[in-house]
C-alpha cells in the first residue's frame, strides 16, 4: 500500500491491519520502505546552518541563529518539519501586533574566522542576500553589521517582500559595507501580524 506524500508538518506515522467486519485476522512481519528520499539540504559556503537542520541545545532555534525583535506583540519561534531541503525550517509567528518586528537572525557574535557564526565582512564590499520562505503576510530582510570595536548595530530593513503561499526564493544585493565592518548578520522577519517560515539562507560576496 502507497499512502502518497505525507501532509506537511508530518513528524512521525503509524500504521497496522484491522477488521471492518466479523472475521479473524492474524499479521505478521511488518515493513515500511520509504519510497521517495527528502530532499538534502541546501548548503552554503559562507552561511553556518544555512537549512536550519541543526539544533543540538534543544531550544527550538536552529545553531547559529538567534531569535530577535522589539516592540509590543504576542509572538513564538519554532523549529518546524516545514522545510525547502531537509527536514527543518524555522517558523515566526505573531498572533497580535502594535508595533516593532520579530525575526529569525544570524548570531551576533565575534565571526566565523574566531569560532562564531557571523559572516566575516570587509567594508566596502556587497553581498547578495537570499533566503527561501512561504508566508501569509509580507516579510523583510534585516542586516545587522559589527564595528571594529565589535559592537553590533542594527543597518538595514528592506522593503516588503511580497507573501508567497508556497516555497519562493527571495534575494537582496546589500549598498556597499559601511566603513569599519568587520562582520555582517541577517535574516527574515515580519512587521506585522502573520506567519513566516524560512529555509536555506545564502550569501554571496559580490
Amino acid at each position: 500500500f502507497a499512502p502518497g506524500k505525507l501532509p506537511a508538518g508530518t513528524t512521525a506515522i503509524s500504521y497496522g491491519l484491522a477488521l471492518k467486519s466479523i472475521g479473524t485476522l492474524a499479521t505478521d512481519d511488518y515493513s515500511v520502505t520509504q519510497d521517495q528520499v527528502v530532499a538534502p539540504p541546501s548548503a552554503d559556503q559562507l552561511v553556518k546552518n544555512s537549512s536550519f537542520e541543526s539544533d543540538t541545545n534543544a531550544d527550538g532555534v536552529a545553531d547559529c541563529w538567534i531569535r530577535g525583535g522589539y516592540g509590543t506583540s504576542t509572538f513564538s519561534f519554532q523549529r518546524v518539519a516545514d522545510a525547502h531541503s531537509g527536514r527543518w525550517g524555522q517558523k515566526i509567528s505573531i498572533d497580535t501586533y502594535a508595533s516593532g518586528d520579530r525575526k529569525i537572525v544570524q548570531a551576533l557574535d565575534s565571526g566565523q574566522s574566531k569560532g562564531g557564526c557571523a559572516l566575516d565582512a570587509v567594508a566596502g564590499t556587497q553581498y547578495r542576500l537570499s533566503s527561501w520562505y512561504h508566508s501569509n503576510v509580507p516579510a523583510h530582510f534585516f542586516v545587522y553589521v559589527r564595528d571594529a570595536a565589535g559592537v553590533w548595530r542594527w543597518w538595514i530593513t528592506t522593503l516588503p517582500i511580497a507573501a508567497s503561499s508556497s516555497w519562493s526564493q527571495t534575494s537582496f544585493i546589500t549598498p556597499r559595507l559601511p566603513a569599519g565592518t568587520t562582520a555582517i548578520s541577517f535574516g527574515l522577519g515580519m512587521t506585522s501580524a502573520g506567519t513566516l517560515v524560512i529555509d536555506d539562507a545564502s550569501a554571496v560576496l559580490m
